[in-house]
């Protein structure tokens, strides 16, 4: 199942999973997703809320190239998996669940305003947020 629990507070990039400063991040406002049964990998995902790019990533959702994405996604996967369950399969895993973004989306990319960032950062009872799924095999 893939775990929403947050492993760190150190914001991610829910698309590859590469680490966000201020400096690069970018919001895009979604609606939560509801819990859906992955058909590419016994898993199951939810997402609540908006999701967090990198620079990359950000530029491929805006040119709409959603299978460079998902390609580039692929790198958030654990080597192990996706060595067990192949390239191809990895590729359509990662697909599907970025096509949650692509159907819950609701606006254009934001950049946080810096206090915005630093009250997250500094705020001790802050959920971690901007991480892609921790892929679990159900």
């Amino acid at each position: 199942m893939v775990s929403e629990k947050r492993m760190s507070k150190a914001p991610r990039c829910d698309f590859c999973g590469d680490e966000l400063r201020f400096e690069t991040a970018w919001t895009f406002p979604c609606r939560d997703h509801v819990q859906v049964k992955m058909r590419t990998l016994p898993i199951d995902i939810a997402s609540e809320g908006d999701w967090g790019a990198c620079d990359p990533c950000k530029r491929l959702i805006v040119a709409g190239a959603r299978d460079a994405l998902a390609r580039r996604g692929v790198r958030g996967m654990p080597r192990a998996i996706r060595q067990r369950v192949g390239k191809k399969r990895a590729v359509a895993a990662t697909r599907q669940v970025q096509d949650l973004f692509w159907s819950q989306r609701t606006g254009p990319p934001r950049r946080e305003t810096r206090e915005e960032w630093d009250a997250w950062l500094n705020d001790p009872d802050s959920e971690p947020r901007f991480e892609p799924p921790r892929w679990e095999a159900a």
